[in-house]
């Protein structure tokens, strides 16, 4: 039974909710690449959980809001608003959250994500949300 794209990426996005890096790395082929523009592409399960850890490590809470999805076969593509809340460096509270528009494509087989390119704008949404 074929797997639908869109619901591979939606559980993704549901387990980075958690900041659970080992339940997002399940998500991923051994070969998958992910390259988050505008940074160097993360080619490896290994690499990528090492750009994951990165942005996991220094985060407080993470939500996602997917305001658009369309998917045929294997590829997914969908716009969506991450809501970030950064840990303080200055205690235990919490930064302010940031918001950021962004939008991903991605491709699956057998249940793992193959390929993800995501396009993080610079600018953030917070002020809009």
């Amino acid at each position: 039974m074929a797997v639908n794209c869109e619901k591979v990426i939606s559980e993704l996005f549901a387990a980075w909710t958690r900041l659970n890096l080992d339940e997002v790395m399940s998500y991923f082929a051994e070969d998958a690449v992910w390259d988050n523009v505008p940074m160097s592409p993360a080619k490896g399960k290994q690499a990528i959980r090492e750009m994951t850890h990165g942005f996991m490590k220094d985060m407080s809470a993470f939500s996602v809001k997917i305001l658009k999805s369309l998917h045929e076969g294997n590829v997914v593509f969908d716009s969506r608003v991450d809501t970030i809340t950064m840990k303080s460096v200055r205690g235990p509270r919490s930064r302010s959250p940031a918001c950021l528009n962004s939008m991903t494509q991605a491709k699956s087989k057998s249940g793992a994500i193959t390929s993800i390119w995501q396009l993080l704008p610079g600018r953030s949404l917070s002020p809009l949300v």
